[in-house]
């Protein structure tokens, strides 16, 4: 299986040093089973930063609301939407755990 494709609508830094994140991972959420979509919510809680299911009810990683720093993932037709404000090295860790789960769902090939 080939590598998760991703790619980022915007990633800047803003003045407090918080990168602003608007990422895409390009999974086929239409071909998730049952499985593949329990497999995405059990890792959500092992991912760093995990602060649970913020009162918009998406999950929350750094804070729970938008204020930074905080990362929330919504899924959409394009797949799973990442946005938020956290310092890069959060990002770092983040993606790459949340990367390596993602790797094993059904999601675009190069």
């Amino acid at each position: 299986m080939s590598s998760l494709l991703y790619y980022d609508n915007s990633e800047a830094v803003d003045a407090n040093g918080y990168v602003q994140v608007d990422r895409i991972y390009c999974l086929k959420l239409d071909q998730f089973t049952d499985a593949d979509w329990a497999l995405l919510a059990d890792c959500y809680g092992r991912l760093p930063g995990w602060s649970g299911t913020g009162e918009h009810g998406f999950p929350c990683w750094f804070g729970s609301s938008e204020s930074a720093p905080y990362l929330i993932v919504s899924a959409e037709p394009s797949g799973l939407q990442v946005f938020g404000a956290v310092q890069p090295n959060d990002l770092r860790r983040w993606h790459d755990a949340f990367f390596d789960v993602c790797s094993k769902l059904p999601h675009l090939e190069d």
